[in-house]
């Protein structure tokens, strides 16, 4: 019985950082996702500086992978598409500004620029 109790206890302090770094990868993926919504927005709105404000943070941010050059990408496409059939119209450039403001403090936090 002790050993068991043992081995199960060496089996969560070992997987506690392969689950750490799956939340951490999770948080970085959905910080992109977030910055292909917002620039999907800003393309669909003509808002043409924070789109290309968007671009760049995607470059100086996300890791070159295809997981999160796909989750990017992707996001924009839905959020393009979802704001050309919107009826209620588009965001300010003021508002697209302030949420993007947000967006690179994720960033920052979840996938620092390397330097």
């Amino acid at each position: 019985m002790k050993h068991r109790f043992l081995l199960g206890t060496c089996l969560i302090a070992l997987s506690a950082p392969a689950l750490a770094q799956d939340a951490a990868a999770e948080a970085a993926l959905t910080a992109i996702r977030d910055l292909g919504t917002l620039n999907g927005q800003a393309l669909a709105c003509a808002e043409t500086e924070v789109a290309s404000r968007a671009k760049k943070l995607m470059l100086a941010h996300a890791p070159k992978t295809q997981a999160y050059g796909d989750a990017y990408q992707n996001a924009t496409q839905q959020a393009y598409m979802n704001q050309t059939q919107a009826k209620d119209g588009c965001a300010d450039a003021r508002s697209l500004s302030a949420t993007l403001d947000a967006l690179a403090q994720r960033l920052n936090a979840t996938l620092p620029v390397a330097r």
